[in-house]
């Protein structure tokens, strides 16, 4: 099994970072997605938001055998 988890941090104005802390036996593939569009595929990347609304940051972490989370 696997359990997707992140933190984010802000670093600066509407500027964050995202980092995986997802609990795994064996190595992930990770897929961020940031409302509903994709912007990373690693365990961790910084992004900056237009400051406008409300923003849903997705993580998608799958392991060597196809689990996903």
């Amino acid at each position: 099994p696997v359990d997707a988890i992140f933190t984010s941090l802000e670093l600066d104005t509407d500027l964050y970072r995202f980092t995986d802390q997802s609990i795994a036996n064996d190595e992930l593939t990770y897929t961020w997605l940031i409302n509903d569009e994709f912007v990373s595929d690693q365990p961790e990347f910084e992004y900056q938001f237009d400051g406008l609304g409300s923003n849903v940051v997705t993580l998608i972490v799958v392991n060597s055998i196809g689990c996903e989370d």
